[in-house]
């Protein structure tokens, strides 16, 4: 750990670096707002203030002749005048909404009253296998939110995973796992929002007109370290595989026999009922959302892709939240009259909506840096630079590896999104001279962001999701941290060998996908045989 008088050293140089640039090397100007926020986001473990910083620094260095401006220019050019978007206006309301939304959820007992439903059948078969594959599952279900995905399936299954000796290490694993990486995947979760704006970002900063959703869609099928984590945690649930630390946990767990008690409480029903229907209604709007809006705005004989391609992503999203958190709360009165009352699900969603604030100081502080990034025509440098030193085929993986050394040093993956890709973005777009009609370079960047950001995200013991899922499962977060560190591990070199380097000999990423998730599907069972062959 760093120290106090080491932090403040630190501090006081990049403090100096800062101010002396100018003199020092002018042409690093371009690229120092980044380059602190990224070093002070290691040092303080606050991104959001770290962005800012940045921003202010950006303020600096385009003031530098006009002292007085900075600070006007700072708060209200880059913060308000981001802000003052239609797209971002957009996108704060749909996130503040969905928080609500998931608060409701969270109030209505549905999604406990789904996990009892799943565990009926594990309680009676004392399977340790049954219980893991339930709070994978339930993992999934809850696709809206990752801290509450971390949680809620955490607090839930930690009293049953103790009582049948599955070690509350692998529990963690599992739930954490699961949250973010579903979470990152999902078309509707407090996460998309904050993705297709820093997408948005990214192309603003290159003056290209581009669908954010489609892209995102489009980076899907190349989110290597997302998709080969998930069929890794299933492989590794189905065959009940220990690697590294976790087998001491295991093992530990094995030898206690000391029941605890079972504090979940009975299936409910009408709380299923309500959870449930409030999701389809969210899928359903959302989808049908998007169609419709873009069938308005594109002529007769458009293909579906490209109908979804004209909507406008940010209004439809805003839309779909208030219908999403009004049927959630019509369907919960319904329902559950005397458990929801009016008083209860009204202070659910607020509080729900509170819990979006944190997240939206990065929101906000991300666009700000971004805004003084595009001034100072730091993406066009760093294409100019990287054009010339590195191959456009190179680019995802070399954009996975820097994503997740930023996201394992900062503890954010959302601060790495913010930070990295109105960055990355500009870059494949200056390496991709037909980006316009063929973007798939494009997409594999927001891929590579996005999966560094998680996979990083999941080996630091600085994150958030890391922390929550520790805490709700009962274990020490270094604990936490040791346990999953190598199946993180596998997961990315999986993500790199059957991934982003096949990209770059122009293989699909479908069969990247293919070909690396069947081998995690057997590599389980052939490394216990091997094990086998070698003990005899």
């Amino acid at each position: 750990m760093i120290s106090s008088a080491m932090k403040l050293a630190i501090f006081i140089l990049l403090l100096a670096k800062t101010i002396f640039l100018p003199l020092w090397s002018p042409g690093l100007v371009v690229f120092w707002p980044s380059i602190l926020a990224l070093a002070l986001a290691i040092l303080t473990r606050r991104p959001a203030l770290s962005l800012a910083t940045g921003a202010l620094t950006g303020a600096v260095y385009l003031n530098l002749d006009q002292p007085a401006q900075i600070l006007s220019e700072w708060a209200g050019t880059h913060f308000l005048g981001s802000i003052a978007s239609p797209w971002n206006i957009s996108i704060l309301l749909f996130t503040l909404t969905f928080g609500g939304f998931a608060g409701i959820l969270q109030y209505g007992g549905g999604l406990s009253a789904i996990a009892q439903r799943i565990l009926a059948g594990s309680r009676n078969q004392n399977d340790q296998r049954s219980i893991e594959q339930s709070a994978f599952f339930l993992g999934l279900i809850c696709f809206f939110d990752g801290l509450v995905n971390s949680m809620l399936v955490g607090r839930l299954f930690r009293p049953l995973a103790e009582r049948y000796q599955v070690s509350t290490a692998r529990l963690a694993y599992i739930v954490d796992s699961t949250s973010s990486p579903i979470a990152c995947l999902s078309i509707a979760s407090t996460w998309i929002a904050y993705q297709l704006s820093m997408i948005q970002e990214g192309l603003t900063a290159a003056e290209l007109t581009l669908s954010p959703y489609l892209l995102y869609l489009g980076s899907w099928p190349a989110n290597f370290y997302c998709l080969f984590s998930l069929i890794l945690l299933f492989s590794t649930i189905r065959h009940h595989w220990q690697i590294g630390p976790m087998k001491d946990f295991q093992n530990a767990a094995a030898s206690s026999s000391e029941p605890v008690s079972d504090s979940t409480p009975a299936t409910a029903s009408p709380a299923m009922t309500a959870a449930v229907s409030s999701l389809a209604v969210l899928l359903v709007t959302l989808l049908g959302g998007l169609f419709l809006d873009g069938m308005l705005r594109s002529p007769q004989g458009t293909p579906w892709v490209e109908i979804i391609a004209r909507a406008d992503a940010s209004a439809v999203l805003l839309i779909v939240a208030l219908v999403a958190a009004a049927s959630a709360y019509l369907i919960h009165r319904k329902l559950l009259p005397d458990h929801s009352t009016k008083h209860g699900l009204e202070q659910a969603f607020w509080e729900g909506s509170a819990q979006m604030m944190r997240p939206l100081t990065f929101l906000l502080a991300a666009w700000a840096l971004s805004s003084t990034l595009k001034e100072l025509g730091t993406a066009a440098a760093i294409s100019s630079l990287l054009s010339t030193n590195l191959s456009p085929s190179l680019l995802p993986v070399a954009i996975f590896i820097c994503g997740s050394g930023i996201s394992f040093f900062t503890g954010t993956s959302w601060g790495t999104m913010g930070i990295l890709t109105p960055l990355a973005i500009p870059v494949a777009i200056h390496m991709s001279p037909d980006a316009a009609t063929d973007p798939s370079l494009i997409c594999f960047t927001i891929a590579a962001v996005f999966s560094g950001a998680v996979f990083g995200d999941h080996c630091s013991p600085l994150s958030d999701t890391t922390i929550v899922s520790s805490v709700a499962c009962g274990v020490d977060p270094m604990d936490h941290v040791r346990t999953q560190i190598p199946y993180a591990l596998l997961a990315a070199v999986w993500a790199c060998l059957f991934g982003f380097l096949p990209l770059a000999f122009g293989f699909s990423p479908w069969l990247g996908i293919s070909l690396g998730g069947i081998l995690l599907l057997i590599l389980p069972n052939w490394c216990q045989q091997f094990k086998s062959n070698s003990s005899q």
